[in-house]
């Protein structure tokens, strides 16, 4: 049996799958260990693995989210949903959210992942960055207002926290924000890298993620500090 199994062996996917020995993952494409496809392919055919995570979004599973939740519960020992803080409400500008705050409830994406709220832990994720590729100086031009808060989260953050999750006994359930904790500005980020821009009173596209619960269930076994958001000058 496999010690997890990933659903989705794309950007975070592949960043997740290095920190487990005993793996696979499903792919649309050629990069992942077989073809599987949530709107059409048969959930049996599915390897068995003691953990499972599902790194796609799956909201526009509709009723078979139901279906796959249930599959998940009954065939696996733990699942893990990765999501988005996108999917919280923010009725004042800067306001600070952490998992008491309501989601959108009409949005198919926290539809589809109720099912999975009472067995399964939900990660919600801030801005995805990592040290190569999604690199948060690259979008300062894209920026329109430098006031607005952005809130980072390391692909290698929630690879960590995937495998510690794996490893816990009882398995944490329910939502939980992963993101650094920092609720950088973007004129933060510009200022860093010798930038500027245009800046003007935020609305509510702008907030703050406030990590603490899943923190406080992690409680030491990850240093937060090593996946803050820190400048790499490019060669000149």
């Amino acid at each position: 049996m496999l010690d997890a199994l990933i659903i989705g062996s794309g950007y975070l996917g592949s960043a997740i799958k290095a920190q487990f020995n005993h793996v696979k993952s499903s792919s649309l494409e050629e990069d992942g260990d077989f073809y599987f496809c949530l709107e059409t392919s048969s959930l049996n055919t599915l390897p068995a693995a003691k953990l499972l995570i599902i790194s796609c979004t799956i909201e526009n599973l509709g009723t078979k989210a139901q279906v796959l939740a249930e599959f998940a519960k009954n065939n696996y020992e733990k699942t893990i949903l990765i999501s988005t803080a996108s999917l919280y409400e923010v009725n004042n500008p800067n306001e600070v959210i952490n998992e008491d705050s309501k989601l959108k409830p009409t949005h198919p994406r926290t539809i589809c992942e109720s099912y999975f709220e009472n067995f399964s832990s939900i990660l919600h994720c801030g801005l995805l960055w990592d040290d190569n590729l999604r690199q948060p100086h690259k979008w300062l031009a894209r920026i329109k207002n430098g006031l607005k808060h952005v809130n980072l989260c390391k692909i290698d953050l929630v690879a960590q926290v995937c495998f510690q999750i794996s490893v816990m006994n009882p398995v944490p359930t329910g939502r939980y924000l992963c993101s650094d904790g920092q609720a950088l500005r973007w004129n933060d980020i510009a200022e860093r890298n010798g930038r500027t821009l245009n800046c003007h009173e935020a609305g509510n596209e702008s907030k703050i993620l406030d990590p603490q619960k899943l923190r406080k269930v992690l409680k030491s076994k990850i240093d937060w500090n090593t996946f803050v958001y820190c400048d790499k000058k490019e060669p000149l």
